[in-house]
């Protein structure tokens, strides 16, 4: 933490020492550039493969979420299942997360008004 003790003037070293210190920074930034481009990478190949052993399900041909959860899907669409399950079921924070996933997220949270109301279809229950 910085405090008067281990504070360092910016004329001392001078050229040399801020120029030697941009350098050094520059090039760590690389390196985390680097880790974080392997990491999303790996999340994509993984995201790709399938949850279960077996063949893939065709999302499109599925009609409900109900019958979604028993088929298998890749990584990347149980993810997007769980978290529109979870809004579903009233996470807030889930239900701002898909909205904003897809475009649809207020962009002024103080001015919204609801003008019709929503209907949730969930099963065999009709939530409002």
């Amino acid at each position: 933490m910085a405090n008067i003790g281990n504070l360092k003037p910016p004329s001392k070293g001078g050229y040399q020492f801020t120029t030697e210190d941009r350098r050094r920074g520059g090039i760590a930034s690389g390196e985390a550039k680097r880790r974080r481009r392997k990491v999303r990478e790996l999340l994509e190949v993984l995201l790709d493969k399938a949850v279960k052993s077996g063949e893939l399900a065709d999302v499109n041909e599925i009609e409900t979420i109900a019958k979604m959860k028993k088929t298998n899907l890749t990584a990347k669409e149980a993810l997007a299942l769980n978290l529109v399950t979870q809004a579903l079921a009233g996470n807030i924070k889930a239900t701002e997360y898909v909205l904003k996933l897809i475009d649809e997220h207020p962009k002024d949270d103080n001015n919204m008004v609801a003008t019709t109301p929503v209907v949730i279809v969930g099963g065999d229950e009709i939530l409002e």
